[in-house]
């Protein structure tokens, strides 16, 4: 790929990033509930992962855990960006847009100990649990993952390729 492109696919990672962190430094200063329609904003400090998930652990325990596991994304997103055999940007950029909004919510962790949540979609009756504008944009990297294999899914996996039906040689 060229430099152009790379800087195409390396940009949204960043600007995920950047805009994740103004967004939650302003969801600090939050308080009570403010609503406009559907939309609902209210400061929420998320200790786990998804949904809460490993909150119940000990503090550093969870951050240690949860900040290691991003960086292993990281890892991994390097090596995929490497190795991926075709140019595919849709493919290459969701892939940024994801590990984007994972890093912004690793960088809460690191930071504070805890995920900043407050965006709220829905009324008082009933609503969707908080979350940030980093989890709004993994959603969009998914989107742009899932359209670019299910476009370009034959460059990946081309019909004549060596191992066929299997997922190992044998």
């Amino acid at each position: 790929m060229k430099k152009r492109e790379w800087l195409i696919v390396f940009v949204p990672l960043v600007l995920t990033w950047f805009l994740d962190r103004i967004t939650k430094e302003w969801a600090n200063g939050l308080e009570g509930i403010t609503s406009f329609g559907i939309f609902g904003f209210v400061l929420h400090h998320n200790p786990g992962a998804m949904l809460g998930l490993f909150a119940d652990l000990p503090p550093v325990l969870r951050v240690v855990t949860l900040s290691t596991g991003g960086a292993f994304l990281v890892c991994t997103y390097a090596l995929i960006q490497y190795l991926l055999p075709i140019k595919s940007l849709a493919l290459r950029t969701g892939l940024s847009i994801l590990l984007g909004g994972i890093l912004g919510n690793v960088t809460d962790r690191i930071i504070w100990g805890h995920v900043v949540d407050f965006i709220v979609i829905g009324n008082v009756k009933i609503s969707s649990p908080a979350f940030n504008v980093a989890d709004a944009l993994q959603w969009l990297g998914y989107a742009l993952i899932v359209y670019a294999i299910v476009k370009e899914g034959d460059l990946l996996w081309p019909e004549n390729n060596a191992r066929k039906r299997y997922w190992i040689n044998p």
